[in-house]
């Protein structure tokens, strides 16, 4: 297997943040505490994430996801334990089989590399992802020694996706919650828009605590304006003065809404969906 050359990139942020960006661009996110560490995702599942992390920091490391999509827990079995959100796990044993490993990973990998080894891509579909499985709840705290990160739950792309913040560092961990491009809430798993209001409601009455946003894919930082254009673009769509063109593609297809430079793909079923909100 060719796996040196797919390892993943390791940048300094600040304030021992680290990002591991994987090579089909997901980031994934290191905080070290004074006896901890907290590591964020674990990408699609090609290059030695656990040597990587123990490069940086010999300290304990906690293992948690953002969500339970393929690409943010493909290198979890290279851990002993993984932490979720409840709401996610039946999703978690779906994307973590081999049956869906093998219809769903070809397509998105080829799609970023046309010429991706197919021995690194079978050793990925075959790979045991079992792990010991905790929960994560809202509101929770996980101690680094002097420093804490609070779990927010943010239903939304999938009905478990959390967040994460640092109030060490003044930063929010958004995992596919809030990016800088689009946000996909397209999927079976995808809570409805009246939700994923609600969930950038709870981020935007956080203002003045969040100095910056780091998600799973596309331009980092961002800022919290960024959280203000979702939800103008949701109010859009929830109040139907929207345009959207249909769009198809590896990582999931439905109708795309596009609000400046930031959108939402929704189900085609929202289209007419009647909704209230608060």
């Amino acid at each position: 297997m060719k796996a040196a050359q797919y390892d993943y990139q390791v940048i300094p942020l600040h304030d021992d943040i680290y990002l591991l960006d994987d090579f089909f661009h997901v980031h994934c996110y290191l905080i070290i505490g004074k006896e901890k560490a907290l590591l964020i995702d674990t990408g699609v599942g090609v290059g030695n994430l656990a040597d990587t992390v123990k490069q940086i920091t010999e300290k304990e490391v906690l293992l948690v996801n953002t969500h339970t999509h393929p690409d943010h827990i493909g290198n979890n079995s290279l851990f002993p334990s993984v932490m979720i959100s409840q709401e996610d796990k039946a999703l978690y044993d779906a994307c973590a089989s081999e049956s869906f490993k093998r219809k769903s990973l070809p397509p998105f990998i080829k799609e970023v590399d046309a010429d991706f080894p197919e021995d690194l891509m079978e050793h990925m579909i075959q790979k045991d992802e079992t792990v010991d499985i905790s929960y994560l709840n809202d509101k929770q705290i996980l101690s680094l020694g002097q420093r804490n990160v609070e779990i927010i739950a943010t239903p939304g792309h999938t009905q478990g996706s959390l967040c994460f913040y640092d109030s060490a560092s003044r930063s929010l961990f958004t995992g596919d919650t809030i990016c800088d491009q689009s946000v996909l809430l397209c999927f079976e798993e995808s809570a409805d828009l009246t939700t994923y209001r609600k969930s950038l409601m709870k981020l935007y009455h956080r203002k003045e605590e969040i100095e910056k946003i780091y998600s799973a894919h596309h331009k980092i930082p961002l800022d919290i304006t960024i959280v203000e254009q979702y939800l103008e673009c949701v109010d859009d769509v929830l109040n139907g003065s929207f345009t959207g063109t249909y769009n198809q593609s590896a990582v999931g297809c439905g109708i795309q809404v596009t609000h400046g430079k930031i959108g939402i793909r929704i189900r085609e079923m929202m289209q007419n969906e009647k909704r209230n909100f608060i």
